[in-house]
C-alpha cells in the first residue's frame, strides 16, 4: 500500500467514517542506518540482488510459527523424539493455581473460580493453539489429555459453566479448534466448508502433484532410497511435496465436497472451478474429522469414539475475547456459534468481550461511554500458506515436470518460473526473524453454512451474520479496569456476572466502572 499521509479515511458501505493513523513497525534486527530514501529501504531490505548487511536480532530470535495445518502424518516416533523442556512452575504468571494444565507448551490451563455465584464456573484458559517449541503432534495428544481431563473433573465437582477465554489467541492448529469443539459437542458434527483462489500456478502445482498423489502421501524416505537410488531429484522433489501443507489441500484422496459429502477423486473434481464475483476458486472442500488415524483421532473418532457427554450446555458457555482472535480462534468461534439450544434453536452461545476505547458518540452509561465492539477482529481464513510453501512446491513440480521450465510458452508457465526464483525468499529482510519471515497469505476462505457459500466469512459481519445478532440476553462488552491489569481472575468474574450473575443480563453493555 503507498503512503497515505499522517492519516487514513475509511468509508464504510452503511457511510460511517472512520479515520485511522498511520504508523509504521520496526521489525526487531532491521538496520535502517544510511536509509533515507525510499529507494535507500528498497536496496536495503528488499532487493534481492543487493549485497548488504543486515542485522539479525541481538538477543530475542522469534521463531517461526507453525502454519495452520491438519496435518496428521507425524509418527509416533516423531512424538516421542519431542524436545525435553524445562519443568514447568506450579501455576504461569499472575494466574490462579489451575484445575489443569497442560504438561509442555504452556499454553493451555482450566481453572475453578471460588466464592459466591462463582463455584459452578469453569475456565478454560487458551492463549493460542501453536506452541512454538513442542512437536505439533505432541501438542495435539496433550492439548486433547487436558481438555478431557478439565472436562472429568468438572463433571465430578458437578460445574455446570464455562467461560472460554481467548484474549491474545490468534493463529495455530486448525485441529486444535476442531477438538475442543467435538469434546464440548460430541454429538454434533463440526460444519467445514473451505476453497482457495484459482491461480494457473495453482491448477499446474495440483495437476502435476495429483498424478503422483499416492507416491507423495506414502512417502517413505528410507523405503525411497533403495527403490530409486538413482533418483535424487525425485527424491527431493516427492520429500519436499510430502511435508508441504500447501499441496496437501491440493491432491485428491483425502478431501471431501461439504456439498455431496463425496471423496474428491481426481484434481479436476477438486479444482472444480466455483466462480465467485467473476473470480475463480477451486471446489468447496473439507477434511472429515471422523476418519481413523494412527496416531492422533479427533474426539469421535478411531480410541475416541465413545466419550461421556459435556458438562455444558449451550446456554451456559461464554466466549471470552478481547477482539484479536483470529484465524484459528476464528475457526473456534465459528464452530461456537453453529451450535443451537436444546430446546431453541434461537439460543447461542454467550459473548464476553472485554477491552476497547470508549465512543463518546455512542452514548455513556454512568459516565462512561459506551458501545459494541467486535468479538473476532482478525482475519478469519482457514489455513495459512507461507511463501516458502509456494517456493517449494513449484522447485518440485518443474523437477517432476520438467517441460513446464520451457520459456518459450511464458503465458502459461510464467507464474511457476517467477515462484521458483523465489524473489521474496531471498530478500534481506525475510532473514530476518525466523525463516517464515519473507512473508505468508490467508490461502483458504472459510464458510459458515452450506445456506451461505458465496461470501467468506472474512466479508461477514460476525455480529450480525456470524452471531446472529447481538442482544442483552447473549453478548456484553466491558472495559479493562485496574485491577484486572495484575491478573485475569477479575475479567473472568466480569464476564459470569455480565449473564449470571444478580445484575447481569439486563445490559447490552457493562459500564467501565461499578
Amino acid at each position: 500500500m503507498d503512503y497515505q499521509g499522517q492519516s487514513l479515511t475509511l468509508t464504510y458501505e452503511n457511510g460511517q467514517e472512520v479515520t485511522v493513523e498511520s504508523v509504521a513497525i520496526v521489525r526487531m534486527g532491521a538496520n535502517f542506518t544510511g536509509v533515507r530514501t525510499g529507494e535507500g529501504f528498497y536496496t536495503r531490505f528488499c532487493d534481492p540482488d543487493a549485497s548488504i548487511d543486515v542485522e539479525p536480532p541481538a538477543t530475542t530470535e522469534v521463531p517461526p510459527q507453525f502454519p495452520t495445518s491438519t496435518r496428521t502424518d507425524t509418527s509416533a516416533s516423531d512424538v516421542s523424539s519431542t524436545n525435553t523442556l524445562p519443568p514447568l512452575s506450579p501455576t504461569m504468571s499472575n494466574y490462579p493455581w489451575p484445575a489443569v494444565r497442560d504438561n509442555g507448551s504452556n499454553i493451555t490451563s482450566g481453572y475453578f473460580l471460588n466464592g459466591t455465584g462463582y463455584d459452578d464456573v469453569v475456565v478454560l484458559a487458551l492463549s493460542e493453539f501453536s506452541p512454538p517449541d513442542m512437536d505439533p503432534m505432541a501438542y495435539l495428544v496433550d492439548f486433547q489429555a487436558t481438555i478431557a481431563n478439565l472436562l472429568a473433573k468438572s463433571r465430578e465437582q458437578n460445574k455446570t459453566k464455562l467461560i472460554i477465554d481467548v484474549s491474545e489467541n490468534g493463529d495455530g492448529l486448525v485441529a486444535a479448534a476442531y477438538e475442543l469443539f467435538a469434546q464440548l459437542f460430541p454429538n454434533t458434527t463440526a460444519f467445514s466448508a473451505n476453497n482457495i483462489r484459482e491461480t494457473l500456478s495453482i491448477v499446474q502445482i495440483s495437476k502435476v502433484s495429483s498424478a503422483d498423489a499416492v507416491e507423495i502421501k506414502n512417502f517413505d524416505a528410507n523405503t525411497f532410497d533403495e527403490i530409486n537410488p538413482d533418483e535424487p531429484a525425485r527424491f527431493k522433489a516427492l520429500s519436499s511435496l510430502h511435508e508441504n501443507s500447501m499441496v496437501e489441500q491440493l491432491i485428491p484422496g483425502h478431501i471431501f465436497s461439504p456439498i455431496t459429502g463425496l471423496n474428491l477423486t481426481t484434481s479436476d473434481a477438486l479444482l472444480g472451478p466455483v466462480i465467485l464475483e467473476n473470480d475463480t476458486f477451486t471446489a468447496y472442500q473439507y477434511h472429515p474429522w471422523n476418519q481413523t488415524e494412527d496416531v492422533f483421532n479427533i474426539t469421535g473418532a478411531g480410541n475416541r469414539a465413545n466419550v461421556p457427554p459435556s458438562p455444558f450446555t449451550v446456554e451456559n458457555i461464554i466466549l471470552l475475547t478481547d477482539g484479536a482472535c483470529s484465524s484459528t480462534c476464528a475457526t473456534l468461534a465459528r464452530l461456537l456459534y453453529s451450535v443451537n439450544g436444546t430446546n431453541n434453536a434461537k439460543i447461542k452461545i454467550k459473548t464476553a468481550v472485554v477491552g476497547g476505547r470508549p465512543d463518546p458518540a455512542l452514548g455513556t452509561v454512568n459516565n462512561t461511554s459506551t458501545g459494541p465492539m467486535q468479538a473476532v477482529g482478525g482475519v478469519a481464513g482457514a489455513q495459512i500458506f507461507y511463501f516458502s510453501n509456494f517456493h517449494e512446491a513449484v522447485k518440485a513440480v518443474l523437477v517432476l515436470s520438467p517441460e513446464l521450465n520451457s520459456t518459450t510458452n511464458l503465458t502459461e508457465n510464467e507464474d511457476l518460473l517467477l515462484l521458483a526464483e523465489g524473489y521474496a525468499m531471498k530478500r534481506p529482510l525475510a532473514g530476518i526473524g525466523g525463516g517464515e519471515a519473507a512473508g505468508s497469505i490467508n490461502g483458504k476462505n472459510d464458510f459458515v453454512s452450506l445456506d451461505n457459500l458465496e461470501t467468506a466469512i472474512q466479508f461477514l459481519s460476525w455480529n450480525e451474520d456470524v452471531i446472529g445478532g447481538v442482544n442483552e440476553t447473549n453478548y456484553c462488552h466491558f472495559y479493562y479496569t485496574k485491577e484486572m491489569v495484575f491478573g485475569p481472575t477479575k475479567v473472568w468474574e466480569r464476564a459470569a456476572d455480565a449473564f449470571w450473575g444478580e445484575d447481569g443480563g439486563d445490559k447490552l453493555y457493562l459500564p467501565l466502572f461499578d
